[in-house]
């Protein structure tokens, strides 16, 4: 099967018998994307999982997650599914340099988790409704008062420009 190079996410092929299989395969993967994970730290499927139950893979994983570490686990259909997928070799595509940037919603630590081409760190956390900014990684300042900067320097810049009204 045909999949796309950095995410593995199936691909219909040109006259393809039952293309609906494939194309549900893709939706059913990019659903993590919306609908966020349960945790980031669990290493060994759960025994019991619900249908659209979801997980990061944690380091050193165990069952039917050996060798799927950091990768988005699915609950689906009765089989684990994961994310970044499979290539279109049948081998599972590692997370690395190149899912930099990808992101999902922990519900467990209610925060944004971003995946930095080599760990998933939180970015963004919400408590009692407010969303807080989580320390930058490289020591600087937060996260939100270094993207708020930037905004600002970006709204000047535009009114300078007559781009947008002062």
């Amino acid at each position: 099967m045909s999949t796309s190079p950095d995410f593995g996410v199936p691909l219909v092929a040109s006259q393809q018998v039952q293309p609906e299989i494939t194309h549900n395969e893709a939706v059913v993967l990019l659903t993590v994307a919306q609908k966020g994970v349960i945790n980031a730290t669990t290493a060994t499927p759960p025994g019991s999982p619900t249908e659209g139950d979801a997980y990061i893979v944690a380091t050193s994983p165990t069952g039917a997650w050996v060798g799927k570490a950091k990768t988005v686990a699915l609950y689906y259909n009765g089989a684990w599914r994961f994310f970044p997928g499979f290539d279109s070799n049948g081998s599972q595509i590692a997370p690395g340099a190149r899912h930099e940037g990808m992101r999902v919603w922990n519900q467990a630590l209610n925060a944004l988790e971003v995946f930095d081409g080599t760990n998933w760190v939180a970015k963004y956390l919400l408590a009692a409704g407010q969303q807080t900014a989580v320390a930058d990684a490289t020591g600087g300042a937060t996260v939100d008062a270094e993207a708020r900067t930037a905004i600002n320097s970006l709204l000047a810049r535009c009114r300078t420009l007559g781009l947008i009204a002062p």
